[in-house]
């Protein structure tokens, strides 16, 4: 065999190498690019989950601050409501001694606390009164108690023991206090009621 016949015998032997190189080649690109896009949708699909419990979760977190916020309104409202209410009543109670029913109303007090008092003392209880009351406190009480002036006490009444050891107060202020929480309480759920 000449040279050149045996240069062309190994150049196409060497191209048939090179053309089955390339089959196994272009078969190994079409593998990895077989795997690599299988790859590719397993992350982009585990992102996509992993967005999707992201957004939910900040749903659920935009929920709950929206709530909170709205419970923190529903709050808010109840509490100014109920101090806009307890101020108006604060108020009509400094006018209860110019109604022509306050007579009545105090000696609905002095009973009271007189039978509060009864419940623990036996002895004449000190009544204390504000100034404008110690005229009806006289009338009223007569020799059972002893009527002492307080300008420092509201519209009302107060019994103590001669030993200082036992009070009753009854006062208007008083009686607005102890059943402050209970007006509260009625505002609070006639407002639920309205929202």
């Amino acid at each position: 065999m000449s040279e050149s016949k045996l240069i062309q015998a190994l150049e196409a032997e060497i191209a048939q190498h090179i053309g089955v190189i390339e089959q196994e080649t272009e078969g190994k690109i079409q593998q990895l690019r077989s795997e690599a896009e299988a790859l590719l949708k397993e992350v982009e699909s585990h992102q996509r989950a992993l967005a999707e419990d992201e957004f939910r979760t900040h749903a659920k977190a935009r929920k709950a601050q929206d709530a909170n916020v709205a419970t923190e309104r529903v709050r808010k409202l109840r509490f100014d409501t109920s101090e806009n209410l307890f101020r108006e009543i604060e108020q009509e109670l400094l006018l209860v001694r110019d109604r022509g029913d306050y007579p009545d109303i105090w000696r609905r007090l002095y009973r009271e606390a007189l039978e509060r008092y009864r419940e623990e003392r036996s002895d004449a209880p000190i009544l204390r009164v504000v100034v404008h009351d110690r005229e009806l406190a006289e009338q009223r009480v007569g020799n059972d108690a002893l009527v002492e002036v307080d300008p420092a006490m509201a519209d009302g009444v107060e019994l103590h023991s001669p030993d200082g050891r036992f009070r009753v107060v009854n006062t208007l202020p008083s009686r607005f206090l102890k059943g402050r929480r209970e007006f509260a309480r009625i505002i609070g759920s006639v407002l639920d009621e309205q929202l």
